[in-house]
């Protein structure tokens, strides 16, 4: 895992992580590779390890800083859009930034001076930055949906509608795990059937192909959530979005009656 970081491997590490999930949080020579990342400043891979839900609040680093205590003192010792970008990206990930942790965290580095502490412990513009976070925490979200639009001809594969009107622009990753709005973790769907895999109704797998509830009929299925074509064209099945399909389905599965829906129209 750690070579196909170093590699600069997107595709192979996210193929690595779908077959072993688990060792997201592998300790990597003495640091989690989220912690490598944030330290490489790689945003791609950064927003990958948290599609996993990577610990952003480890301790693996010999110096007890977390990656997203390091993402923060990139940005406050040298501003610019790598550190900002990532510093956002972590602070969205992390519910909670607890400033008296960080600090103490801060005190504790050996290898930096008392300036250079001083000056790391200087969080205007980490204020200013979480109230940038929450404000704008889903400004993509329209671009999103212009690319999805465009991609999908303006219609939902699920539904065949085509009024603009009644389509989302839906993370498959939700937002709130992955915290970006990258084309290959949406699609576009009816809102009816975008609020039913909000609900955990159903789900696709990697091959597009849907699959809901045992419980959920037919009838159901066309009356209360729009869907009539229940296999994703392959056009749309990029590897990047099917890695993400099966990330959530095989999540949504689990402890569940589940059953593949074959539409016949």
């Amino acid at each position: 895992m750690f070579a196909l970081f170093c590699q600069n491997d997107i595709s192979g590490l996210g193929k690595y992580l779908q077959q072993y999930p688990n060792k997201v949080n592998q300790d990597l020579s003495g640091s989690s590779l989220l912690f490598h990342a944030v330290r490489a400043r790689n945003y791609q891979v950064c927003s990958l390890l948290l599609t996993y839900n990577a610990d952003t609040n480890s301790k693996q680093h010999w110096s007890n800083i977390t990656p997203t205590q390091y993402a923060v003192m990139a940005f406050v010792l040298e501003p610019c859009k790598d550190t900002r970008e990532i510093c956002l990206q972590m602070l969205r990930h992390t519910k909670s930034f607890d400033h008296r942790s960080y600090n103490f965290a801060i005190n504790g580095l050996t290898y930096i001076s008392e300036h250079i502490k001083s000056a790391a412990k200087n969080l205007a513009s980490i204020y200013e930055l979480q109230h940038f976070s929450h404000k704008y925490a889903r400004s993509g979200q329209r671009i999103l949906r212009q690319k999805l639009l465009k991609e999908f001809n303006r219609t939902c594969p699920v539904s065949g509608s085509r009024d603009t009107d009644l389509l989302d622009a839906a993370h498959i990753v939700p937002y709130a795990q992955c915290n970006h709005c990258f084309v290959f973790n949406a699609c576009l769907f009816h809102k009816s059937f975008h609020c039913a895999m909000d609900l955990g109704k159903m789900r696709f797998d990697s091959t597009g192909q849907l699959h809901c509830l045992q419980s959920i009929h037919d009838e159901e299925l066309q009356r209360s959530y729009n869907v009539y074509h229940s296999q994703l064209p392959y056009k749309y099945l990029t590897e990047a979005r099917a890695n993400c399909l099966e990330i959530t389905f095989k999540e949504w599965k689990i402890n569940k009656s589940i059953r593949p829906v074959h539409m016949r129209l």
